[in-house]
Formats: structure tokens, C-alpha cells, sequence
């Protein structure tokens, strides 16, 4: 079985000049055929010109931590 995953992109006058603002969702195993609660793994900013990826706010709108890469 392959993995969906897919992206909120959203469009906000306080989203930060050269930034995507994104809710990045994946695949739940836990899904019965009555209920499925949410996807959504976190919002997330990344930087146009770099790719760097920060925590996004989505109560404060504002830029957070950047997001530190898993080894």
C-alpha cells in the first residue's frame, strides 16, 4: 500500500514575504470505515529561497523554530 500525503497551502496577508505556509497532512492506519480523526501532522513555513523549513503558528500566525532534521 502506498502512502497519500498532501499539503494545506494557505493565503494569509500575515504569511511572512518569501514564505509557503503549509498544513502538512499523512496517512493514518487507525482509520475505520465509520471515523477517521485528522491528518494533519503540523503547520509548517518554508523559506522560498533556501527550502528551509520553520514551525508555523496558526493561532499567532507567525514564524517558529526551524525544523531540525531527523537522522
Amino acid at each position: 500500500m502506498s502512502a497519500i500525503t498532501f499539503c494545506d497551502v494557505t493565503v494569509s496577508d500575515r504569511r511572512p514575504q518569501g514564505f509557503y505556509v503549509l498544513g502538512l497532512h499523512g496517512k493514518r492506519d487507525d482509520c475505520g470505515a465509520d471515523v477517521c480523526g485528522s491528518t494533519l501532522m503540523g503547520w509548517f513555513a518554508v523559506e522560498k529561497a533556501t527550502g528551509r523549513v520553520f514551525e508555523w503558528d496558526m493561532v499567532e500566525d507567525r514564524l517558529g523554530q526551524p525544523v531540525k532534521a531527523r537522522r
